[in-house]
């Protein structure tokens, strides 16, 4: 992950509730960094690896729904960032109170 998306990255993170978990679109993969990869590794089951010292966990875009069905399940709130135009933007906020509705 280049370190401009990992600045993005931080500056979005910053701006969220601290307890809600951020994943980023970036290629084929929705990527965390630091806390939120560890979590995102350990309720998923994914490897998580270390890149230009930072912690990351990436789930590829044909899998993220079965992965939020496991973070929600697991009682977590989690922000999707995708890229529109020249930047990163929150597009979609999944969260345990919008699966009792559905």
């Amino acid at each position: 992950m280049k370190k401009a998306i990992r600045d993005r990255y931080r500056k979005i993170k910053a701006a969220i509730p601290r307890e809600t978990m951020l994943m980023v679109r970036v290629g084929d993969f929705y990527e965390a960094l630091g806390n939120d990869a560890a979590q995102l590794s350990a309720i998923v089951g994914l490897p998580r690896r270390i890149c230009g010292g930072a912690l990351l966990c990436g789930v590829p875009y044909y899998e993220l729904d079965a992965a939020l069905a496991k973070l929600i399940s697991a009682g977590k709130v989690v922000a999707l960032c995708d890229q529109t135009e020249a930047r990163h933007t929150i597009t979609r906020v999944c969260s345990p109170w919008d699966q009792a509705a559905a």
